[in-house]
């Protein structure tokens, strides 16, 4: 995981919000997949914000 990475999250009710920052490699992008995975029998929908993203390598837009 990209040692900048990070993810805030809040659920309210069955949405899941997530505020990702830093830079975007394979890892990061496998944490955010488990991080919703964790909530999956409690949600209905997933709000991804992205704006604070700085690098998006290959591979971590790939497994996104």
């Amino acid at each position: 995981m990209a040692s900048n990475f990070r993810i805030f999250h809040h659920r309210k009710s069955d949405r899941l919000q997530l505020e990702l920052r830093g830079d975007l490699d394979g890892n990061s992008a496998y944490e955010r997949i488990n991080l919703v995975d964790d909530h999956s029998n409690a949600i209905k929908e997933v709000v991804i914000e992205t704006s604070n993203l700085g690098t998006v390598f290959p591979f971590g837009l790939s497994v996104f």
